[in-house]
């Protein structure tokens, strides 16, 4: 009787025990919630090796990471909600998740026992600095903070610095953030993270998107600027490579191949391209060949694009490069080879560093050529575009893109162009750029995103 008695009360004790113990997920997601939705964190701290220990931590970080919105949703619905929090609410984090457009999270990505070969050389060489701006990215994190770590691994944590700046995000980017810092401490990557959330809106209307993007852009790279100009940073503290990554769905093997043609032909800036729906190229306001012309017909995209817009499967593609004077480009596009542009970006992009240093001194900025402009507020040219324009203002033209470097801004187009991708396994060594110093005289424009307006043809230096 009494042993039977003891058993009940054991058992009992076991199942509060399970009710009431959070889980390890449950307890961090209770202290990101607890915590401000803004904040600045940095570390220089370095790491020799990994420990078990430390294996553990990023395993269950990425967990979080997995499960934040769930447990985030979950434990809304358990908190009381009285009058403060009603009326703050609308300022709160307790809103839905963005829209999803995949049931998964993030792409299948993997490095072949060929491509870890093949990209061997990177493991040596200078640092790299990676900068990224967010905002709303939610959706992306499980990707971009397993992909970052990869990149990360796969050439040595310590040679990298990572500077994220977000602002404006009414999801959970935020507490995505805290999480991916927790990584990079553990894996011992110098860092700075700013994210200022809510606190700090992102203010793009009335001609202003360009300059509030340049700007964002600017402090992102404020931690490579200062170490530029520290006169007690060594050799071995410089940069050599500043990559700036867009909000895009990818896999480290796309930067790695970036990082690889960047160096074979020691390119000053080497370009991914991003895929859009219907696997066209998704920005084509910056990509311009060095004939000054964009990559596609206007007239072809305006049929594509015209009502009725739901039988775009049946209408033909528009053709990349489809000029006869474009010839060597589409083939090498269509082979997967590098080749040069005259300008360009899309979604991810490599420079070298020194561009940012004097007497170059790159900075993101608005165009100089608008007649309309107040204060340089003007929304007339990207200021991704303007880059690439700065670089051949200095005598750097050595821009190209980099075709079997694929990344796309949601989960869904990016799995569906690498799943329609043509290329095969990458192998051997694609010809060295014939590089040419003579810019376009004219560049086709299309002023202020405006695609489907008339071109015009401006002096590219002018910008």
């Amino acid at each position: 009787m009494i042993g039977t008695a003891l058993l009940g009360i054991c058992a009992y004790t076991l199942l509060l025990f399970s009710i009431v113990t959070p889980t390890q997920l449950e307890r961090t997601v209770r202290g990101l919630r607890a915590v401000p939705n803004d904040f600045v964190q940095e570390s220089n701290t370095k790491k020799e090796f990994i420990t078990a220990g430390d294996e553990k931590i990023i395993v269950d970080t990425i967990a979080a990471v997995d499960g934040l919105r769930f447990e985030f949703n979950r434990q809304q619905q358990e908190t009381p909600v009285g009058w403060m929090e009603w009326l703050s609410a609308p300022l709160s984090l307790a809103r839905d998740a963005l829209p999803v457009s995949s049931a998964r999270k993030y792409p299948s990505c993997g490095l072949s026992e060929a491509d870890k070969m093949r990209y061997t050389s990177l493991k040596r060489g200078g640092r790299i600095f990676i900068a990224i701006n967010l905002l709303d990215n939610e959706e992306l994190m499980p990707t971009l903070t397993r992909e970052l770590l990869a990149l990360l691994r796969e050439l040595g944590p310590d040679r990298f610095f990572v500077s994220i700046y977000e602002n404006g995000s009414m999801d959970l980017t935020v507490m995505q953030l805290r999480l991916l810092c927790k990584i990079l401490d553990t894996i011992g990557t110098p860092y700075r993270v700013v994210a200022r959330g809510m606190m700090e809106l992102q203010q793009k209307e009335n001609g202003h998107r360009i300059s509030r993007l340049s700007l964002a852009r600017n402090i992102a790279m404020e931690p490579l600027i200062m170490a530029q100009n520290s006169t007690s940073s060594s050799s071995s503290e410089s940069f050599e490579t500043l990559l700036f990554l867009n909000d895009v769905f990818h896999c480290h093997g796309d930067v790695l191949e970036l990082l690889l043609q960047k160096r074979r032909n020691q390119a000053v800036q080497a370009c991914g391209l991003d895929s859009g729906p219907r696997a066209l190229i998704y920005d084509r306001w910056v990509l311009r060949t060095m004939r000054g012309g964009p990559f596609y017909r206007q007239k072809d995209l305006i049929d594509f694009f015209a009502p009725p817009d739901d039988d775009m499967d049946s209408k033909p593609r528009p053709q990349i490069l489809p000029e006869v004077e474009d010839t060597q480009d589409r083939h090498a596009y269509e082979a997967g080879n590098p080749f040069q542009v005259f300008s360009c970006w899309n979604g991810v992009t490599a420079f070298s560093a020194d561009a940012f240093a004097p007497p170059t001194s790159l900075r993101f900025r608005t165009a100089h050529n608008d007649p309309d402009s107040k204060d340089g507020v003007t929304d007339k040219a990207s200021e991704c575009y303007l880059s690439s324009v700065d670089l051949w203002k200095a005598g750097l033209g050595r821009i190209i893109v980099v075709p079997r470097t694929r990344v796309g801004y949601s989960l869904d187009v990016y799995e569906a162009d690498r799943a329609s991708s043509t290329y095969g396994p990458a192998s051997g060594s694609p010809p060295l750029i014939g590089w040419s110093t003579t810019p376009p005289g004219k560049v086709v424009m299309h002023d202020f995103a405006q695609w489907y307006a008339p071109e015009t043809e401006e002096p590219w230096d002018e910008a």
